[in-house]
């Protein structure tokens, strides 16, 4: 579940992306869920990379210690393989890929401390 801040029009919106699949994406704006589709993707404009909603870094989601990595750089992970296991609290997360893609980077090491929302590791 990821959340977000919108401004459309000058108005402010609070936007959850409750699943995505394929083209279509299960929301919650203000409160009120929606089926959003994508009919036909937008170019981006020359010199802006485009990735859409693609997740290309994955960030821890509480202040912990990475008490054990399961990938290294270059490995190529499925959806939900696990990646990290993070421990915060005498209790361990595992936190999983979000998509099948190829580690580029893994920017942590076993035993160290990391903030939330600190990149872990970046896909290609």
């Amino acid at each position: 579940m990821r959340k977000f801040r919108v401004i459309v029009n000058n108005e402010q919106h609070d936007v959850v992306l409750l699943e995505r699949s394929n083209n279509s994406f299960h929301l919650k704006i203000n409160g009120k869920n929606v089926l959003a589709t994508i009919e036909q993707p937008i170019q981006a404009p020359v010199g802006v990379r485009a990735v859409g909603l693609q997740v290309n870094e994955v960030k821890a989601p509480f202040a912990s210690i990475v008490s054990k990595i399961w990938v290294t750089d270059g490995n190529i992970v499925e959806k939900d393989q696990p990646l990290v296991t993070l421990e915060a609290m005498k209790m361990q997360n595992l936190i999983r890929s979000p998509r099948r893609a190829k580690i580029k980077s893994v920017l942590v090491n076993q035993g160290q401390k990391v903030e939330k929302e600190q990149v872990i590791l970046i896909f290609e």
